[in-house]
């Protein structure tokens, strides 16, 4: 995202979470109120079987190429902080087996998964963000905008596959039980989100400023002393 927006990549970031916020907030009210209406059934009774069918085969298409993103950048994180080389062969088996072991389980088995993770991550990619913070110039965010809005506007539409998870949510609409609670849950942990992974990105540019265009992973970059990728001195 910085190769296009550069220093204005914590704006594109926060502009992007926030139109995402904004639809998880419409999918939360769309499921208080209709919490046995399913995705498919909203959209057959809106439009019709046939484009539901096509939409459900857009998604499918969508999921699988994500898919494909997500295990390319974990490739390659794991490529940049911990092998000098990774053979996609080794990488992706013991990755296949792991996704079959886990699609084995029911969706109340990964939740809780998740659950027990959450904490562990939040800690750890908080205090990734912490230690470098006496190395930012909080100059480095200024000026704002200094090339108009376009840079910012290209940052969002060139990282726009890495957002869009909230299109799960549509999958799970009329299948599960919301319990009392959970959709103010999932409100604050969205919006929990948002402030989180802007003040990283501020934090982000603000040590790196436009030099982060060379960094490949700003998690695992933003802990590093020098302004060129580097595999000494990581906090991970």
């Amino acid at each position: 995202i910085t190769t296009y927006a550069r220093r204005d990549a914590y704006i594109s970031i926060f502009a992007s979470l926030t139109i995402e916020f904004a639809i998880i907030i419409a999918i939360l009210l769309f499921i208080n109120r209709y919490p046995n209406v399913t995705f498919k059934d909203a959209i057959s009774m809106c439009f019709g079987k046939v484009v539901a069918k096509i939409i459900y085969v857009i998604l499918f298409v969508y999921f699988f190429c994500k898919t494909l993103f997500l295990i390319k950048e974990t490739h390659n994180y794991f490529l940049e902080v911990i092998f000098d080389s990774l053979p996609w062969f080794f990488f992706t088996m013991p990755l296949t087996v792991f996704i079959c072991y886990v699609m084995s389980k029911s969706i109340k088995s990964m939740a809780r998964s998740v659950e027990i993770m959450f904490w562990i991550i939040i800690v750890c990619v908080g205090a990734t963000t912490l230690a470098p913070l006496h190395r930012i110039d909080i100059l480095n965010i200024f000026p704002m905008l200094e090339y108009g809005v376009k840079p910012a506007i290209n940052g969002m539409i060139y990282s726009s596959f890495s957002f869009g998870d909230f299109i799960v949510l549509l999958l799970f609409m009329g299948k599960i039980n919301v319990e009392k609670g959970a959709v103010k849950k999932i409100f604050w942990y969205a919006f929990g989100c948002v402030i989180f992974v802007t003040i990283f990105y501020v934090v982000f540019v603000a040590i790196f400023d436009n030099s982060g265009v060379k960094h490949i992973s700003a998690l695992s970059d933003i802990s590093v002393r020098s302004s060129y990728p580097y595999t000494q001195e990581k906090l991970d």
